[in-house]
């Protein structure tokens, strides 16, 4: 074969998230949950009895808009270094772009008729290779919008409750 080794989907396959990023996704998406529980269900607290304090109408508003800015705040947290993340994914996948057109274009007709010769042999994974971007897609939308979408939802929802004047109960 030429001298430039074709690239694989395994290029850009791999974790798309950091682990600082993976941690801040967590922490979205855990203060998340508890955020859309606390505004449907109603769970917010009458006390915090670890720390003695007794809450007012006033003051469950206040903790339902304190919470919200905890998701704003790991919505912020996870945007800023998933973006980072993103542009260093995409990054990847244009390097794995590049190497194709480059492999292709150098593609001479001995690579040609080992292909074939080895084709007789081994089972041909060009399936691999049509399903690598949309898997690679899937997977970015499942790591990056997602996770930011269930956070607007739930400050949506703490502050709904607020507005709607569901706080105080």
């Amino acid at each position: 074969m030429s001298s430039t080794t074709p690239p694989t989907p395994a290029d850009f396959l791999g974790d798309p998230l950091s682990d600082v990023s993976r941690r801040e996704r967590r922490s979205l998406l855990a203060s998340s949950t508890i955020a859309v529980l606390t505004a449907h269900a109603g769970l917010i607290p009458k006390q915090i009895s670890a720390l003695g304090i007794e809450l007012t109408s006033l003051d469950r508003s206040a903790f339902l808009i304190l919470f919200a800015a905890v998701v704003i705040y790991f919505l912020v947290a996870f945007a800023i270094y998933g973006f980072s993340d993103f542009l260093v994914w995409r990054h990847k996948y244009h390097e794995y772009q590049e190497k194709a057109e480059v492999a292709a274009q150098n593609w001479t007709q001995d690579d040609q008729h080992t292909y074939d010769e080895l084709r007789r042999y081994v089972p041909s994974i060009a399936w691999l290779y049509r399903i690598s971007k949309p898997a690679a897609y899937f997977r970015i939308a499942f790591e990056f919008p997602l996770p930011v979408l269930i956070g607007l939802y739930a400050i949506y929802a703490l502050l709904s409750r607020v507005l709607n004047g569901r706080g105080h109960s």
